[in-house]
């Protein structure tokens, strides 16, 4: 069990390592939708800011995994 569970660890780890902006634009993209629920989805200045942060975090997602995989490739 305890060998399982620092395998889970040490592959969590990998992907912290591997690709850290991937993750913190996920992150960022979750916070701002919690907000955009806890105020119910009401149509406001803040929410709709709130929207377009989170539009942009989760296109960011696919760019920064995109960025790591061509510079991977390329070896820089």
């Amino acid at each position: 069990m305890i060998q399982k569970l620092n395998q889970i660890f040490g592959k969590a780890l990998y992907a912290i390592r591997q690709y850290p902006l991937v993750l913190l634009m996920a992150l960022s993209a979750s916070i701002c939708l919690m907000f955009i629920a806890e105020d119910n989805f009401r149509t406001s200045e803040k929410v709709f800011t709130l929207t377009k942060l989170t539009l942009v975090s989760c296109l960011g997602i696919s760019l920064m995994f995109g960025l790591k995989i061509l510079s991977q490739r390329i070896g820089k």
